[in-house]
């Protein structure tokens, strides 16, 4: 019987997360609203709110499973090849560039709601599920790197989490960036340079060689915002 309720639950929260996914695709996330998807679904007020508290909730929901799902796939393909652990490193940050290329509209939703003041606690989840999430993979390579004698530090299993709690402490100043880049294009420059200091920073708190590790490039901020010479959005 429980796992009958339990498949019954999943089902229909799924069910939610399938209508929201194309409600946010077609109409944008703002423009969606919590009566639109509960309609959608065929579900009553009543129970869309036992699963999710809010749309904002859902939304962080939904970034999550579309975030652990991408992450499994990533390390496979990092421990997949008989790589170093730079090597590994630079493949990791390539494959989550390609995926927030592929969920940008997403992830920008999700950044208004995060860094909105009122949902703080929100945010804060949201980070931890993120460590949680990532935390593994980064330490494996971490402990790699410190075998091969290319990376030098003697906390291998805290470091994950401290480095993305640094990342995650300039949350602010990179999202205020990264949602008025569509209208000024030239603050790229700025967002490419706060990048290049978290990148120094990630660089040394591992001792790995200086310009060893690359989190992105003008090229790649160019084509996430939709940035050339003959189209802006």
């Amino acid at each position: 019987m429980a796992k009958r309720i339990i498949k019954e639950y999943e089902k229909r929260r799924n069910e939610i997360f399938d209508a929201a996914k194309t409600l946010f695709f077609k109409r944008g996330y703002e423009n969606t609203t919590v009566e639109t998807i509960i309609d959608s679904v065929g579900i009553s007020k009543g129970t869309f709110y036992y699963y999710f508290k809010s749309k904002e909730e859902l939304l962080d929901a939904l970034a999550h499973e579309s975030a652990k799902t991408a992450f499994e796939k990533i390390d496979s393909a990092v421990f997949g090849n008989r790589l170093n652990a730079l090597e590994r490193m630079r493949l990791y940050f390539q494959y989550s560039r390609s995926w927030k290329l592929d969920n940008r509209d997403m992830l920008k939703a999700l950044m208004k709601v995060l860094y909105t003041p009122s949902n703080l606690l929100l945010r804060e989840k949201f980070m931890e599920k993120q460590i949680e999430l990532l935390k593994p993979t980064l330490t494996r390579i971490i402990r790699q790197g410190i075998d091969e004698g290319l990376f030098h530090t003697p906390y291998p299993d805290d470091i994950a989490e401290i480095l993305f709690s640094l990342f995650g402490n300039a949350g602010t100043s990179f999202s205020s960036l990264v949602l008025t880049v569509d209208e000024h294009p030239e603050n790229i420059d700025v967002l490419l340079h706060k990048f290049k200091v978290y990148q120094d920073l990630f660089e040394r708190i591992l001792g790995a060689p200086e310009g060893s590790i690359e989190f992105v490039d003008r090229k790649y901020l160019k084509k996430y915002f939709f940035i050339n010479n003959t189209r802006r959005r």
